[in-house]
Formats: structure tokens, C-alpha cells, sequence
């Protein structure tokens, strides 16, 4: 990840994370398109992504080695896909900004802290690029809900997430904003507009447990090298310790936090 990245400190926390998405989309040659991959998205932060299911109160931790400096993105598998990809770029706002090299992972924080207005601001404007709603827009009544539409299917984002982009563009007013985002919901916009099986799909992988192979490669791994426990494995893999055990046939030594590079990820395994 390239260390050019960085924001004015005196900027508000909105504009510092608007600026961070426009350099991500500059450096990677980006332009207005959609992100459609978002484990390629992780990759450019050099970043395992592991979707797997979680605690109903937590979206997703990051998670920092603090010696080797790997990062693992754990998101909760989700029946709401564009919300998942909002978290997912949420989390990678928060790396961009080095709100984890304080510590081993982004602490929980309130919803309206610096740290989260600017992760928010970062997520919506890498997904969402006002370019390219404007582009969307310029032959559309802004207000209609079909334009609403056409920039959720192009970018995969929600309602409210459209919206605002909508609003920052200069396009509608925060009122407009508002009623847009409380009467529409995705499935209903792709049903009305002809592109449910599109939301379905996205839905139907957004709800599954996906690991990351460089994630699974490393603990597979530790674990032989009796560094990480066949938790770790386990849920990296998304199957049981057990089935580890008999897969691997090696009964590995006791892991050695202290020695470990694994041990910050493998504590994280073991809590979730």
C-alpha cells in the first residue's frame, strides 16, 4: 500500500475521507468506474478479506499483526449485499487513515467520532464516485427513482448511500435526500426496474462464508508449525477444527503466543 496517501489534519473528517477515495481511485486507475470485486478492492491495502458469520451487534474488525503488519478484514456475512460492501470499504477507509496502527485492531467507536464520519465518507465516495453519479444523472430527473436506481445497480450501493452522493453532487436537496433514502430499498428499485436477479445474485453471495487463500495458506501454515491452533485453520476454512485435525493428521504443538507472528490473528479466531 502506497504511503502517499494522507489527508489535510485541519480538513473536516467528511472531506478527509472524500480526498482519501479520490487518491485510492487516482492511484489505481479507478476513473468513475464501478468496484466490482471487492476482494480485489482489500488487495490494494494488502489485506485478507474472510467473510464469515459474526455477533449480530459487530459488522466487521480489522485486525493487525503487530509483526508482521498483515491486516485481516473479518465481515459478517450479510443478506443485505450493498451494506457489506459499504462495511467491507468502510474498513479499508480506516486502514488508509492508520486508524489501526494505534492498536491491533479499529476499536469500537461511536457512530459520529472523526475516525467513523471519515471511514463513512471514504466508503462512499471510493464506491460511489460523484463523477460518475453525475454521469448517470445528466440525461435523468435526479429526484426520479429511477435514477436512484440506475446509480445502485451501476455502483451496488444502497439507497442512502445514492442518495447522498446524489445530494453532495449538487443534484437534490437534503430533504429530496432524505425521502429518497426512507421510501426505496434496493429489492424493491431492482424490482420495479428489471434487475432483481442481478440483486439476487449479489444477495446469494453476500450470505456465505467466504475464506481468503492467502489467509488459509498462512494458517495452514502456523498451524503445522504448531505457531497457530486448528481454531485458527477452522475458521479461516469455515469448517471445524476437527475436520482440520483429521485433514491434516499432525497434532501440533501447544501455540506460542509470545513467539507467534499468528498470535494477534489467532487471539482474534479464538474470540470469534
Amino acid at each position: 500500500m502506497p504511503s502517499a496517501f494522507s489527508y489535510e489534519q485541519n480538513a473536516s473528517p467528511t472531506r478527509q475521507g472524500k480526498s482519501l477515495a479520490e487518491q485510492f481511485r487516482h492511484f489505481y486507475e479507478l476513473g468513475d468506474d464501478p468496484i466490482d470485486r471487492i476482494e480485489s478492492f482489500t488487495e490494494h491495502v494488502n489485506a485478507d478479506l474472510l467473510i464469515r458469520p459474526l455477533p449480530t451487534d459487530v459488522e466487521a474488525i480489522s485486525v493487525k499483526d503487530p509483526q508482521t503488519g498483515n491486516i485481516v478484514i473479518g465481515v459478517g456475512t450479510s443478506t443485505s449485499p450493498y451494506r457489506q460492501r459499504f462495511t467491507v470499504a468502510h474498513e479499508v477507509g480506516h486502514i488508509l487513515a492508520d486508524d489501526i496502527d494505534r492498536s491491533s485492531e479499529v476499536p469500537q467507536c461511536e457512530p459520529n467520532s472523526p475516525s467513523e464520519t471519515r471511514a463513512n465518507s471514504f466508503a462512499r465516495n471510493v464506491l460511489c464516485p460523484l463523477d460518475g453519479v453525475k454521469k448517470i444523472a445528466q440525461n435523468l430527473s435526479p429526484t426520479a427513482p429511477e435514477t436512484l436506481s440506475k446509480i445502485i445497480q451501476n455502483f451496488r450501493v444502497s439507497p442512502s448511500v445514492a442518495a447522498i452522493q446524489l445530494k453532495e453532487a449538487g443534484l437534490i436537496s437534503e430533504e429530496v435526500c432524505n425521502e429518497l433514502s426512507k421510501e426505496w430499498s434496493a429489492p424493491k428499485l431492482a424490482s420495479l426496474y428489471g434487475w432483481r436477479e442481478q440483486y439476487n445474485a449479489d444477495a446469494l453471495v453476500s450470505d456465505q462464508p467466504r475464506p481468503s487463500p492467502r489467509l488459509v495458506a498462512d494458517a495452514t501454515k502456523g498451524y503445522r508449525k504448531g505457531v497457530v491452533s486448528a481454531s485458527a485453520v477452522a475458521l479461516a476454512r469455515g469448517i471445524s477444527s476437527e475436520q482440520v485435525k483429521q485433514e491434516l493428521d499432525v497434532a501440533p504443538a501447544e501455540p506460542q503466543p509470545t513467539d507467534s507472528p499468528f498470535a494477534e490473528l489467532d487471539a482474534f479466531f479464538e474470540e470469534g
